[in-house]
C-alpha cells in the first residue's frame, strides 16, 4: 500500500469533516444557542420560569429537539401539563422527521404524562344553540365541532363565554384540578328585550307645532328613517323565541336513552330484580318518557317451606312517565303502564300467563353527573284480575349518549 495515498485519504475525509462542521454551524442561530444556554444555567439555580421563557425564545428563533425537550421538561415542572404533553409530542415529530435518536425518549416522555393530564368539556345542549352561538375559552374561540368534547388543557382557572345576537352574554369560570376532567355546562342565554320601535302597535309619536291654534289635531312626528338591518341574519324576535324556549328546558341537559338496574320487594315480602331501558324527549318543565322494564322474584307460595312448591315469576311491563324536574339535579315521575306475568311452578311443572295494570310513582329522582346518571327510588301498584300488589324498587339508569 502506498503511503502517499493513505495521507491524501485521511486529508480528504477530514476536509469533508470540516466542512460538515461549517455547514451545521452555519445553519444554527447564534441566539438561539444563547437563549438555550442560559435557559440550561437559569435551570440548574432553579429560575424555572425564567429558565422556561429563555427556551421558548430558543425554540422561537429555531426549533431543535433538543430545546423543545427541554422546554417541555420545564413546563411540566411549571405544573402545565397539557402544553408540556403537547411539546413532547412536537419533539417526537420533529425526530422522526429529522431521523433524530431522541424520538425514542420523547415518545416516552409523551406517553408518561399522558396519565397526568387534565381535561375540560365545554357541554353546550342541541337545543341551546341558538343562530350565531359563538363560545370562547380564555378569550380564544372554541370550533363547534369541539363542543360537548373532553379536551386536554393545563390545570387553573378557565374563562367561558358565550355570546349570540339578541342574547345577553354568559361566562363562567371555573378551576381544573390535577388529573381531573371537568364539564363546564353552558347555560341558556337569555333574550335582550325588544327596542320600544320593534313592539308591535307603537307608531310615531304624536307633536303639536309651535303656534298651532288651539283644538288643531296634533301631526304625527315624521318618520325615522329605517334601521339597516343587522347582519345576524335572524330577526331579534325569532332570536327571544328560540331563547325562551332554550329556558324552558332544564339544565343539566336532557339525554334519550337509558339503561338501568334495579332491585327492591313486594307486599308480599318477594325479592325483586331486573332490568330497564328507556327513551324519551323534554317538554315544558320536564320530560316524557317510555320505560320498558323486566323484573324477576322467586317465591314459595306453599303453607310451610317446601321446595316443591317454588314458583318462578318473570314481569315484563312498558310504562309511560311524566318527569318533572323542577330543579336541574332533582325530578319527580308519575305514569301508567301494562304488562304480563309468566310464572313457572316446579310443583306441576305448570306455567301460566297474567296480564295486568299499573300505576307508577316516582317520588324521587337524583341527577348526578350533568344528568348522564340518576338514582331514583319508584313506587308501583300492579293490578291483576284477582289481586293487586305494591312494588318497592331503587334504581339506577345511565344515559350512554
Amino acid at each position: 500500500m502506498c503511503p502517499g495515498r493513505d495521507l491524501i485519504t485521511v486529508t480528504v475525509l477530514c476536509g469533508v469533516a470540516v466542512l460538515c462542521g461549517v455547514a451545521g454551524s452555519a445553519g444554527a442561530s447564534p441566539e438561539s444557542e444563547k437563549l438555550f444556554h442560559d435557559g440550561r444555567e437559569l435551570l440548574k439555580t432553579g429560575k424555572i420560569a425564567q429558565a422556561c421563557e429563555a427556551f421558548a425564545g430558543s425554540e422561537k428563533l429555531e426549533a431543535k429537539v433538543g430545546t423543545l425537550l427541554n422546554l417541555a421538561d420545564c413546563r411540566e415542572r411549571q405544573g402545565l401539563t397539557a402544553t408540556a404533553w403537547s411539546l413532547f409530542l412536537e419533539a417526537k415529530q420533529l425526530a422522526a422527521t429529522s431521523r433524530d435518536p431522541r424520538q425514542g425518549e420523547a415518545d416516552k416522555r409523551a406517553s408518561a404524562i399522558a396519565a397526568k393530564l387534565s381535561y375540560l368539556t365545554v357541554s353546550v345542549a342541541r337545543e341551546r344553540q341558538v343562530a350565531g352561538l359563538a363560545i370562547k375559552r380564555n378569550g380564544v374561540a372554541v370550533d363547534p365541532a369541539l363542543w360537548n368534547t373532553p379536551i386536554a388543557l393545563d390545570p387553573g382557572d378557565h374563562v367561558i363565554e358565550a355570546s349570540a345576537p339578541g342574547h345577553k352574554p354568559w361566562s363562567a369560570t371555573r378551576t381544573l384540578g390535577v388529573k381531573q376532567k371537568l364539564d363546564v355546562v353552558v347555560e341558556a342565554l337569555e333574550a335582550e328585550p325588544a327596542s320600544p320601535e320593534a313592539r308591535p302597535g307603537a307608531g310615531p309619536a304624536a307633536t303639536i307645532a309651535p303656534g298651532t291654534a288651539p283644538g288643531t289635531a296634533p301631526t304625527a312626528a315624521p318618520a325615522a328613517a329605517p334601521a339597516a338591518a343587522p347582519d345576524t341574519g335572524a330577526p331579534e324576535l325569532r332570536a327571544s323565541a328560540a331563547s325562551l324556549e332554550a329556558r324552558a328546558l332544564p339544565s343539566p341537559p336532557l339525554r334519550p336513552l337509558s339503561i338501568g338496574l334495579a332491585v327492591g320487594g313486594t307486599s308480599d315480602r318477594d325479592p325483586l330484580i331486573g332490568g330497564r331501558i328507556a327513551g324519551g324527549f323534554a317538554v315544558p318543565h320536564g320530560a316524557l318518557r317510555a320505560i320498558g322494564s323486566v323484573l324477576y322474584t322467586e317465591f314459595n307460595d306453599a303453607p310451610e317451606s317446601n321446595p316443591d312448591h317454588n314458583t318462578q315469576l318473570f314481569a315484563l311491563g312498558i310504562s309511560v312517565d311524566y318527569v318533572w324536574m323542577p330543579l336541574p339535579q332533582l325530578a319527580f315521575g308519575a305514569g301508567l303502564g301494562f304488562g304480563m306475568d309468566h310464572a313457572v311452578r316446579n310443583m306441576d311443572r305448570g306455567s301460566d300467563t297474567t296480564g295486568w295494570g299499573t300505576l307508577r310513582a316516582s317520588p324521587v329522582i337524583v341527577r348526578v353527573l350533568d344528568g348522564r346518571l340518576e338514582a331514583g327510588l319508584h313506587v308501583q301498584y300492579v293490578r291483576t284480575s284477582d289481586r293487586g300488589v305494591v312494588l318497592g324498587l331503587a334504581a339506577i339508569d345511565l344515559f350512554p349518549l
